[in-house]
């Protein structure tokens, strides 16, 4: 392996340089691109870890291909390597190796695919009430300058809480993370997902893994952690590891946690706090009474506007029964499962989707509905 002199901004570039996708390296390499060219960067490389396999950069070129880019594996791994404006050795070029147009053109093209990978046959996301009221949350929380940098959302199952979690980080991909939390309480398992989540497939020890996280957090990251509560164990009491370390980590690098849990296990934890346990996270959200309770049931609005993204045929005229299946145990994820059904059969029909079909699916409605908390 061999150093050159400086030659580029006081940059020293070592030969040879791998592709290397977490998200700490990218932004080193990345550091002297402009800023909407080293986002794009990130993207991809991001990309390339949640869809192509890890390194596998072939298979993003595959996919781009398929896009009608056509761009080699050698020009991909230059841009990735930090190679755009410079050679290996640190010398300037006349041009980039992809025009800046033509390269956020082709970034804004695997967005685009990102988003229908991720919905597969599930219809566009609605912003409903809940939508608003958990990113108005968030962003209360979110500025560097913020004192209360902890969130704890909870409520039912079905209220639309993680779909809207991934719907926030879908749009905020290089400064937010989302993770589902393992099934059970292992501090090791945790810190090897979360590092996974900033690039880092592999994770040898749970030393390399707290590293790795402290490098490629920030003051502007933000960690969304659903059902946070499987990481809780009650016969430790006060001293649960894992909050411990994600207060430490907020500490030093003064990132953002969003944490989510059911609305069970959150009745479980304010008891707890009454008993004193759990005092330092309800400070650090500002306060038990700054717990975020999710509407147990959807607004008529908000079903109203789930109906005519599917493109019920009239909706509002039937919004008392549509209103009806979204109270039934499941919540608006019953009535979400119901018209995604329906309209396949009416696709498979060649019609639009009417009642009907809905009624079809989901029977007559004598089902036990959900008792709102």
């Amino acid at each position: 392996m061999t150093t050159t002199e400086p030659r580029n901004g006081g940059v020293i570039y070592t030969e040879p340089r791998k592709v290397v996708l977490d998200i700490t390296t990218m932004r080193q390499r990345t550091e002297e691109y402009p800023p909407e060219i080293a986002e794009g960067a990130c993207y991809m490389a991001d990309f390339i870890h949640r869809r192509c396999g890890g390194r596998k950069v072939s298979g993003l070129i595959t996919l781009i291909n398929k896009l009608g880019y056509s761009y080699t594996d050698s020009t991909i791994s230059k841009i990735l390597r930090g190679y755009m404006y410079c050679s290996a050795t640190g010398e300037k070029l006349d041009s980039p190796v992809i025009h800046e147009e033509h390269f956020l053109e082709m970034i804004r093209a695997l967005q685009v695919e990102d988003l229908r990978m991720e919905q597969g046959s599930k219809v566009a996301f609605v912003e409903t009430s809940t939508w608003e009221l958990i990113l108005k949350k968030v962003s209360i929380c979110q500025p560097p300058e913020s004192v209360t940098k902890f969130a704890l959302i909870y409520g039912d199952t079905g209220t639309q809480k993680s779909e809207s979690f991934k719907e926030f980080k879908r749009r905020n991909p290089m400064t937010c993370k989302y993770m589902e939390c393992p099934e059970k309480p292992n501090i090791g398992q945790f810190i090897g997902d979360l590092a996974y989540e900033f690039g880092h497939p592999t994770i040898k020890s749970s030393m390399m893994g707290r590293r790795v996280i402290e490098e490629a957090v920030n003051d502007r990251t933000t960690i969304i952690l659903d059902n946070i509560q499987r990481m809780h164990k009650e016969k430790d009491g006060w001293d649960q590891v894992i909050l411990n370390y994600l207060i430490r980590l907020q500490e030093i690098k003064r990132c953002t946690f969003i944490l989510s849990l059911t609305k069970n296990a959150a009745d479980r934890w304010i008891n707890a706090m009454r008993g004193g346990f759990l005092e330092q996270l309800a400070g650090r959200c500002g306060g038990r009474n700054e717990f975020f309770h999710v509407p147990t049931y959807a607004p008529a609005a908000d079903v109203l506007k789930i109906a005519n993204a599917f493109l019920l045929i009239d909706a509002e005229k039937h919004l008392d029964e549509l209103v009806g299946i979204s109270r039934r145990i499941g919540l608006i994820r019953v009535l979400f499962h119901g018209l995604q059904r329906a309209q396949l059969k009416a696709k498979e029909r060649g019609s639009d989707l009417t009642i009907g079909h809905i009624r079809e699916v989901v029977g007559d409605g004598k089902f036990e509905q959900r008792e709102a908390a």
